[in-house]
């Protein structure tokens, strides 16, 4: 019989462990090595749950970099070497 562990549903019975994922209170829960659900974002004796959305923030953040700050940093470094070379000619 798997159990809930942290979160709004912490302590109350989930039944048999028939899925990895389960929600309960609006939270989702993973099943872990321990054989009960732990809320997403908790952290267990296998270590920490959740990391996904660690993931995915640092992914939007890198290709914001890539595809929107890399460019106008470049813009402005041109436009700055024409202005250099204007000024030496």
């Amino acid at each position: 019989m798997a159990h809930y562990r942290g979160g709004p549903c912490d302590g109350q019975d989930a039944g048999p462990a028939l899925y990895t994922e389960s929600y309960c209170g609006g939270v989702k829960y993973e099943l872990a090595e321990d054989g009960d659900y732990h809320a997403l974002g908790a952290t267990y004796p296998g270590g920490t749950l959740g990391g996904e959305n660690q993931a995915y923030a640092a992914w939007t953040g890198l290709m914001r970099e890539l595809g929107v700050k890399t460019p106008t940093t470049l813009a402005r470094a041109r436009a700055l070497g024409r202005r250099m070379r204007r000024v030496v000619r």
